[in-house]
């Protein structure tokens, strides 16, 4: 496999050139008014980026790269992250933008690609660049602006296919993610397990009296994460401490969540 091959997961090649031939995001931003544009580059592929105010977050109102030589497979890469990231919360577009792109190329290939989790770094290194290149924008605007907020408080809707799921259907879609969860984290399956669903958002963890209270909060976290991962979803899991689920609505208790 060619070094620009190896951009991608071999499965992705393909989708990679086929967006490739058809690219409309190549070129430089054009600033729009009131807008702030940053860019980056690393080996001499440049990714810019033009933002707008809106409902008190800086939003991605148009993505541009530039790549040198003929590199299709890292030019389809790029062109799905550009039209993933458009319309996006900043801070979203650096924490899950590569995720954002990486789906949108896989959704012809329907089959999982790797054991476990999908991610960037085993999508190919061309996600991780564009991760890489995007969180150095993220870097710039707060050099610049002097915000220092992390926390991401975008919450999309859910796709239709999620929602035309049934409860079961999409309890089936999550159990195979949190058993390559539960099994990464060393835990038995009577420790860990999704409980339910509800509103479709809403999944609700149990774990097993031998899962120690203090270690309960992260795993929930990292579940999360890796769920959303899986999905492409923004699913919001919560764990339900008490076993006796009448008790938890007599008393009125909510289930704690993982913190987004």
């Amino acid at each position: 496999m060619s070094a620009i091959s190896a951009e991608v997961h071999p499965a992705l090649v393909s989708a990679a050139r086929e967006l490739a031939r058809h690219a409309t995001k190549a070129g430089d931003v054009t600033v729009a008014e009131h807008g702030r544009s940053y860019s980056a580059t690393e080996d001499g592929v440049t990714l810019s980026v033009c933002l707008v105010r809106g409902r008190g977050s800086w939003t991605v109102a148009q993505a541009r790269y530039r790549v040198p030589g003929d590199a299709a497979e890292l030019t389809g890469v790029l062109e799905a992250f550009c039209r993933a990231i458009e319309g996006l919360p900043l801070q979203e577009a650096a924490d899950h933008g590569a995720i954002h792109a990486c789906n949108g190329l896989r959704a012809s290939v329907p089959q999982p690609l790797v054991a476990g989790i999908h991610t960037p770094r085993s999508m190919g290194a061309a996600f991780m660049r564009c991760e890489r290149l995007m969180r150095a924008v993220l870097a710039q605007y707060r050099t610049v602006s002097d915000d220092r907020e992390t926390r991401n408080f975008w919450n999309p809707a859910l796709s239709q296919q999620w929602r035309l799921k049934t409860a079961e259907q999409q309890l089936e879609s999550l159990r195979p993610v949190v058993e390559n969860f539960r099994k990464s984290q060393g835990l038995a399956e009577s420790e860990i397990w999704v409980a339910r669903i509800e509103k479709m958002r809403r999944v609700v963890i149990d774990f097993g009296e031998s899962v120690d209270a203090a270690r309960k909060s992260a795993l929930l976290m990292d579940l999360e994460r890796a769920v959303r991962t899986a999905t492409g979803e923004r699913l919001e899991l919560y764990m339900e401490e008490l076993k006796d689920n009448n008790r938890i609505r007599r008393l009125g208790v909510q289930p704690a969540r993982a913190a987004s």
